[in-house]
């Protein structure tokens, strides 16, 4: 497994988790993760948009729209 990937399935196993108890917004999902390892992993918007996409495209989330 490549490091890419690596890091592509941790990411994604993290935002999992971060809405694992109700729907959150990808700013909270990078701000739990950021909390969660004390400052270890800070994830860009560049980053976490488009894995929260392949998550959405492979099933795992829903994304919906409000206000």
């Amino acid at each position: 497994m490549a490091g890419s990937d690596l890091f592509t399935g941790t990411l994604e196993l993290l935002v999992l988790k971060a809405v694992s108890w109700g729907p959150r917004h990808g700013y909270a999902i990078g701000r739990w993760i950021r909390d969660t390892t004390d400052d270890v992993l800070t994830v860009h918007e560049g980053v976490l948009y488009p894995a929260l996409y392949r998550l959405e495209q492979q099933g795992w989330i829903e994304s919906s729209w409000g206000d």
